[in-house]
């Protein structure tokens, strides 16, 4: 299970997991809804997959759909009064716009303004329309002075008489323009409620039967049920077709075998009682034989699937959520963890700023939330085909992958990793914070052990200080500024003369260090810490004039002493190297005595080295070495030297790859000293460079500050590791090989430096891993 295919198995269970999932939530939400066009648009009525109704009548969503349906009935008999005259819609049915607006009022008077039903309603699909310029009218009357915009009287009210002449004011024309603005848009509304009603409840379409009757004095029944119910028989023949709702309120009579309550149809009548009187009746049924479809009958028939299926979906349901989070909780166990490896692992993601991580983590899912509630949503009120919710589904597995492999299992493997908190932004501030509160609180405690181990100092300082402040205020509670005044000047200049003094040390200490040991300070006049300060600067230049008088006799005895040993050396080991060249000229057999004789010459030739090297060191770092300056082809010098170092090179497995100009180019340099630069250092890769490599020679010209600059570049690689700062490989007896396998020195790179910068050029050393670099400078000259 930690191998990747393990890994990848577990994967793939889930996601199939989250398919079967996702397939039982869009089938249980399809066949949990009942949906149907209405006036609003879509309508969806849910269906509770948990109720064990007998039957459909029986479930709240039946009971849902009857009540909407009878609130529309209710609604289209106050319509059609309204609209019809003797049950036939009439366009030229004369509306009393004043009583219209106000007909949920109690005890409205009639007005004197009406229009025909058709020009309202035309009217309303055309809007209203207003004049922007205050007119003056005369009316029978009086002049009215019209100050806001009239409306433009696309029809007039019934006689052609303008609605102006009805106002004999502004206040009255602008009630009047209230009650047409309320009077049209109503109109409108309801004629469209009216036509859809029509297309629902009218026909024979529809499984939904009523009988209403309204009005008062004068009433107006309104029915769907079939010519063959004889006058009275209507409410025997609602109750006959299964569900029914029998409603009389002339004498208080009702009946039901529904959900829905004597208050529940009452309230829906109080909305329109300016219809509904105390003769009003509302019989309503539902034939239960579904004789035509509709939707109850859609109802119907998903309630029947969803009974069916829903237990097999919600068991599929159940088993996909528990494998899911089973799978899930063996993958959190295995996550950033590899076989027989106990360390944790971390992604690339990992590395991300905690917050970052959780920002984004909540993003995708939110967006994972999102597309399943799309998904649900679309499924249940059926805005979505089939191609769509797999579409969505695919994407909801995509994102669900997503933040499960780079947000679940990344902040997984940080807990088990320990950077979780270590990694965040909150983290790194808070440990920013610490470091400033530390560093805070340590220069506090510093500055009190300072005062406190330093208590002569304090006391030095600030008991002068507060007495200052004692005396100014004494002098200025007692009214004398002017003697406060005075006070301040004369310890003003008190304190200008002990800076000058201080100034005095510290041009002193300069001249010191500039070099002028034999300088000592008139200490006339001065007192307390300052003169114990100005005697001690006096006693160091005398102190550091003995110490650099004892370091340079130490110099030269140190030059002396290894000028004389390397002379006295050099004549015996001069006669030994005589004598065993000799001893290799002899005819000797003895392959153990040439081995002997080897070794003597070896080790005489590294004494002989080692002795010149001593003594070009003595020469140099007591300046007794003379330069014979001339000018150098030095592209001829480095070819002679490669030449000379070939064959060793050669038999070291290093190739020489020299990158320079073909045209001479010339420096100012003592020959044999270059000669000495170059061997040193030919010699250097020799001993340490790694064989079967190759070592790089690169000679380039620049110009800076207007002049031509020649730079000599050797790389190679280094045969051990280069344990070591580049800038100690140029001191004495200082060699990269820490270990001291290989013969040498340690002076050939210091000799090569200082003879470089005797003859003005310049010599840096560059390690970068194994990699020795040295680079030098000379500066060009014209040749002859």
């Amino acid at each position: 299970m930690y191998s990747k295919k393990g890994k990848g198995i577990l994967f793939v269970l889930q996601y199939i997991c989250v398919i079967i999932l996702t397939i039982c939530i869009t089938v249980i939400a399809l066949f949990s809804a009942i949906r149907v066009g209405d006036l609003q648009g879509r309508q969806v009525y849910g269906l509770d997959p948990f109720d064990h109704a007998d039957s459909f009548e029986n479930t709240n969503s039946f009971y849902y759909i009857l009540a909407d349906s009878v609130e529309e009935v209710a609604r289209y008999a106050v319509i059609r009064e309204q609209m019809e005259t003797a049950g036939v819609f009439n366009g030229q049915k004369k509306i009393d716009i004043e009583a219209y607006a106000r007909r949920y009022e109690r005890d409205v008077h009639t007005g004197s303004v009406s229009y025909y039903l058709e020009d309202l309603i035309k009217w309303g699909q055309y809007g209203l329309e207003y004049t922007d310029v205050s007119t003056n009218e005369i009316t029978d009357s009086q002049e009215i002075a019209f100050t806001n915009p009239k409306i433009v009287e696309r029809y007039q009210p019934i006689g052609g008489i303008p609605l102006s002449t009805y106002a004999i004011n502004q206040q009255a024309y602008e009630a009047l323009c209230g009650y047409l603005s309320e009077s049209i848009e109503s109109l409108s509304y309801n004629y469209y409620q009216y036509r859809q009603f029509q297309k629902i409840y009218q026909g024979e379409d529809t499984n939904l039967r009523y009988y209403i009757v309204t009005g008062d004095d004068v009433q107006h029944k309104f029915s769907n049920l079939p010519d063959t119910v004889r006058p009275g028989e209507e409410e025997q023949y609602i109750q006959g077709l299964g569900k029914y709702i029998c409603y009389d309120a002339t004498n208080l009579s009702y009946k039901t075998n529904t959900e829905m309550t004597e208050s529940n149809l009452t309230d829906i009548m109080n909305r329109y009682e300016y219809e509904y009187s105390d003769n009003s009746c509302i019989f309503v049924g539902v034939d239960t034989t579904y004789p035509v479809k509709d939707i109850f009958t859609i109802g119907k028939e998903n309630y029947s699937v969803i009974g069916q299926w829903t237990e097999p979906f919600l068991l599929m349901m159940m088993l996909s959520i528990t494998a899911y989070f089973v799978l899930l909780i063996v993958l959190t166990v295995l996550s950033g963890r590899k076989q027989r490896q106990s360390e944790v692992f971390l992604l690339w993601f990992d590395h991300i700023n905690t917050e970052c991580s959780m920002i984004l983590a909540a993003a995708v899912c939110s967006a994972a939330i999102g597309t399943t509630a799309l998904v649900t949503a679309g499924a249940y009120y059926k805005s979505m085909d089939n191609a769509m919710i797999v579409t969505w589904v695919i994407i909801g597995v995509i994102i669900s992958h997503i933040f499960l492999e780079f947000f679940y299992f990344s902040f997984i493997r940080r807990l088990k990793s320990h950077t979780f908190w270590n990694n965040s932004l909150l983290y790194r501030i808070c440990r920013k914070l610490w470091r400033i509160v530390t560093k805070i609180c340590k220069k506090i405690a510093d500055t009190c052990i300072s005062i406190f181990n330093h208590s002569k100092v304090a006391t030095r300082t600030w008991v002068p200080y507060l007495l200052f402040l004692v005396v100014n205020i004494i002098l200025l509670e007692m009214g004398l500024p002017f003697l406060a005044l005075l006070f301040d000047g004369v310890m003003g200049y008190y304190h200008y003369k002990e800076n000058l003094t201080k100034q005095r040390i510290v041009d002193t200490i300069q001249l010191i260090k500039e070099g002028d040991m034999t300088y000592q300070m008139d200490t006339t006049g001065m007192h307390g810490d300052i003169l114990m300060l100005a005697e001690a600067v006096n006693t160091l230049g005398d102190a550091v004039r003995q110490a650099v008088e004892t370091s340079m006799k130490d110099e030269r005895l140190k030059a002396d002493l290894i000028t004389n040993v390397s002379h006295d050396i050099k004549t015996p080991l001069t006669s030994i190297i005589n004598y065993v060249d000799l001893i290799k000229r002899e005819d000797i057999q003895d392959d153990k005595i040439k081995g002997y004789i080897a070794i003597l010459d070896a080790k005489s030739q590294r004494l002989k080295h080692l002795t010149e090297d001593l003594v070009e060191a003595s020469k140099i770092s007591s300046g007794n070495i003379t330069l014979q300056m001339m000018k150098l082809n030095l592209i001829e010098l480095l070819n002679q030297t490669i030449g000379e170092f070939a064959e060793n090179f050669q038999n070291n497995n290093l190739e020489i790859i020299i990158n320079a100009p073909e045209h001479p180019i010339i420096v100012e340099a003592d020959s044999r000293r270059s000669w000495r630069v170059l061997e040193n250092l030919f010699r250097n890769i020799e001993k340490y460079a790694m064989e079967h490599t190759r070592v790089y020679i690169d000679v380039t010209e620049e110009i800076k500050n207007s002049r031509t600059w020649v730079t000599v570049s050797i790389k190679n690689i280094s045969r051990q590791p280069l344990n070591i700062h580049a800038e100690d490989l140029t001191e004495r007896f200082i060699r990269g090989d820490i270990s001291r396998n290989t013969e040498g020195s340690g002076l050939g790179l210091s000799i090569a430096k200082n003879l470089v910068q005797l003859q003005g050029g310049t010599f840096e050393i560059y390690l970068d891993g194994d990699l020795f670099k040295v680079i030098m400078g000379f500066q060009e000259t014209i040749g002859d």
